[in-house]
């Protein structure tokens, strides 16, 4: 198997349940996602924009401040 950027971050799937993945603050108050939380999140957005009609080769484009959504919909 090619190992790719995507290949690397679904194998953190794997790590213990304790291994936070993104630390971000919800107001004033920080919260974690571990990596299994992060990547569901990650592949429920992906879903949305199946969902959509997007795909390979789709152009999108994300409008958003700096925030954790951001980075799952990257």
């Amino acid at each position: 198997m090619t190992e790719n950027i995507c290949s690397h971050f679904l194998k953190k799937q794997s790590l213990p349940d304790s291994t936070n993945a993104v630390k971000f603050k919800v107001n004033g108050v920080w919260k974690s996602l571990t990596w299994k939380q992060y990547i569901q999140k990650v592949e429920f957005v992906a879903g949305g924009l199946k969902k959509k009609g997007v795909t390979r080769g789709t152009h999108v484009a994300i409008m958003s401040q700096t925030r954790v959504e951001w980075s799952m919909a990257d």
